[in-house]
C-alpha cells in the first residue's frame, strides 16, 4: 500500500501516460520521477510519517488535529509556501426556479379512480 502514496508523499505530478495500475510500474514511475519531487510537501509529510513508527503507544500519539497544526507551524516558521494551483468557486449558484399548475397535483399516481 506504500507504493501506492510514494506519488502523493513526494507531490509527483502524473506521468504523460498516466499512471500504472501495476504496484511494481508504479514503483518504477516514482523512482525514475524522484529528480522531480516537490520538497516543501515531502518534508512536512516525512515529518508527519515519522510519528509513525511505533515507537510510540497508540494511546500516546498525537492527534492528526495536532499533526496538521504543526506542519502548519513548520510551513510558517521556515516560509515554506506552494504555488496556488487555481481558484475554488465559493459562491452559490443562481437559483433556477421550478413552476407548477394546479393541474398537476391532479396528476399524482397515489389516487385511485372509483
Amino acid at each position: 500500500m506504500i507504493i501506492s502514496q510514494l506519488r502523493t508523499i513526494f507531490a509527483l505530478p502524473a506521468p504523460a501516460g498516466g499512471w500504472n495500475e501495476a504496484m511494481l510500474g508504479q514503483l518504477l514511475q516514482v523512482v525514475e520521477n524522484l529528480f522531480r519531487v516537490h520538497p516543501v510537501p515531502a518534508a512536512l509529510d516525512l515529518r508527519d510519517s515519522g510519528s509513525d513508527d511505533g515507537s510510540v503507544p497508540p494511546a500516546q500519539e498525537p492527534s492528526s488535529a495536532v499533526r496538521v497544526v504543526a506542519a502548519i507551524l513548520l510551513a510558517r516558521i521556515f516560509g515554506w509556501h506552494e504555488t496556488s494551483v487555481g481558484a475554488l468557486p465559493l459562491a452559490i449558484p443562481a437559483f433556477a426556479g421550478f413552476q407548477w399548475a394546479p393541474v398537476d397535483v391532479g396528476r399524482c399516481s397515489h389516487r385511485r379512480s372509483v
